[in-house]
């Protein structure tokens, strides 16, 4: 499939105008993040973070409704989307904001007439006909091996804890009780997360950190394992490349610098290198066959595993955004998609023909020197 695809190209284009189009690009990309931009994620900005789990549906124009109410309540840049939750098998309710609000109960009343009753622990109560005796908080922590909130009140016991079991309290409450009881359980459904502006820098400064020390490392473990400076320049460019490409492409679809896609940047770093090392020590280091040959043959392996990853995530992007609307997973896969096609002009165009003209220099250089 792949036989004598590069040869072919280089006979009809030159080798070196294929090697300049992955770097142009590139500098588009940076005068577009220049002008418009890079999202920063809850994380990185800060702000707050809901999220609700409920039994019922909400269609397009109850989600609309609902950021009108909340931004009603002084929530800025309102955000809600909805998914499904594979756990629980209920609907995701997901609110982002930029606001960080001291009173949680603001909008509690707002997301309960939408979603249903809220609950931020695994909350049980009971029925009960004598009084429960004196430190039985203490003997239900001891037999259920887990910290709980206790309370009894009119008749009613009232346990919060997180991940409760029905059939343990049940149990147990009937040993200590010494009666038959029932335990109606509610489970966990409502989780606010809120990240202040100073705490978000913090996170933003080190994820860029992350990826400056990265860049050094791997720039170092290069020119060790080929200690010849334009081989190892070629392999830095692509990494290069790929991430400018990779933020521009951030940029251009709205997608946020947050830790999930700060992974993903660092991953794109690891698969560049992955495959421009590939490339360079069949070229550079093994020099018995003939320099396209040993390109086709890299170029072989190199699509092979290209094609196979963007596969995988393209099935991760559908599964994230069509079933579960699980924005993370479609960010990662979206920042890897466009990296990895990033990838492919920048490593067999740029880095093929940079260490064509090196090959090809050294040799003339060597038939010099002979003559």
């Amino acid at each position: 499939m792949f036989d004598g695809m590069y040869e072919k190209l280089t006979s009809r284009v030159d080798y070196r105008l294929l090697a300049i189009l992955t770097p142009l690009f590139a500098v588009l990309m940076v005068v577009l993040l220049l002008f418009n931009g890079i999202e920063y994620g809850i994380d990185f900005k800060g702000g707050m973070w809901i999220e609700v789990l409920a039994d019922k549906e909400l269609n397009a124009a109850q989600l609309q409704s609902l950021e009108k109410e909340l931004s009603s309540k002084g929530l800025e840049n309102v955000k809600v989307t909805i998914g499904y939750d594979l756990n629980t098998g209920y609907n995701k309710l997901v609110i982002q904001t930029t606001t960080v609000l001291e009173d949680k109960h603001l909008i509690t009343d707002i997301l309960s007439s939408y979603a249903g009753r809220l609950t931020e622990y695994d909350t049980a109560e009971t029925i009960v006909s004598v009084k429960p005796p004196t430190g039985l908080e203490e003997k239900l922590e001891q037999r259920l091996k887990y910290d709980i909130d206790y309370n009894y009140a009119d008749g009613k016991i009232t346990i919060y804890g997180m991940d409760l079991a029905k059939e343990d309290l049940d149990s147990a409450l009937s040993y200590y009780l010494n009666e038959k009881t029932e335990v109606s359980l509610s489970k966990k459904n409502f989780n606010i997360r809120s990240v202040g502006p100073t705490l978000g820098a913090t996170f933003r400064e080190q994820g860029i950190k992350a990826i400056i020390i990265s860049f050094v490392l791997m720039s170092i473990v290069v020119f060790i394992a080929f200690k010849e400076i334009i081989p190892c320049v070629a392999v830095i460019q692509a990494a290069v490349c790929d991430i400018v490409i990779a933020l521009g492409g951030m940029s251009l679809l709205g997608i946020p610098l947050e830790p999930a896609t700060i992974g993903a940047l660092l991953m794109l770093i690891g698969y560049s290198v992955d495959t421009d090392i590939m490339l360079t020590s069949r070229t550079i280091k093994d020099r018995r066959g003939e320099f396209n040959e040993q390109v086709e043959d890299a170029i072989k392996t190199g699509l092979t595993m290209t094609g196979t990853t963007l596969a995988a995530l393209s099935v991760i992007y559908v599964i994230s955004t069509a079933l579960t609307q699980i924005e993370t997973w479609a960010h990662i896969a979206s920042v890897l998609i466009i990296g990895l096609f990033g990838d492919l002009p920048a490593t067999w165009f740029t880095n093929v023909g940079i260490i064509k003209w090196y090959v090809e220099s050294g040799k003339r250089k060597i038939t010099r020197w002979k003559k």
